[in-house]
């Protein structure tokens, strides 16, 4: 009986301990994601490849993007990414998923639900519009990355 606990009390420990270490690596206060967005796989034929832009704008100051999203060191390159902070962001994949601007701030590791995006809350008071190619998006994260788009997002 005693071993029994005892593997168990071990089993707890490795798996908070795998938490808290899945938690540090991800980096980000907050993101609780899990990384579903695959990599690109050199060895296998692109059935995607494209890029769109995407402007942030948050209680009207412009955010810029980060310039190395979706490059994980030593793991992967995501299929969503980008190469640098214009707002370019790329997407190259071995497979035909649509994928969507929630897939798209997965990689970045920010949140963005239907109360929050990146650290502030939505509701009430609080909207986030979004904008694809001037027009408006009803989509919220579910919106599809399309070739050429330009998404806006602004938070008030």
């Amino acid at each position: 009986m005693k071993k029994k606990f005892l593997l168990a009390l071990a089993v707890l420990v490795l798996a908070a301990a795998a938490f808290a270490l899945y938690r540090w690596a991800v980096g980000a206060p907050g993101y609780y994601g899990l990384p579903a967005v695959a990599c690109v796989d050199s060895t296998r034929p692109l059935v995607q490849d494209f890029s769109f832009t995407l402007h942030l704008d948050i209680n009207g100051q412009n955010v810029p993007l980060d310039p190395n999203i979706g490059h994980d060191p030593g793991k992967c390159l995501r299929v969503i990414y980008t190469d640098d902070a214009s707002g370019t962001v790329r997407v190259r994949a071995n497979d035909a998923t649509a994928y969507t601007l929630a897939d798209f701030f997965e990689v970045w590791h920010k949140r963005f639900s239907a109360a929050d995006f990146m650290g502030h809350p939505l509701g009430g008071a609080h909207l986030l519009a979004i904008k694809v190619n001037g027009v408006n998006a009803a989509g919220g994260g579910e919106t599809i990355l399309k070739s050429g788009e330009d998404i806006v997002m602004s938070y008030r």
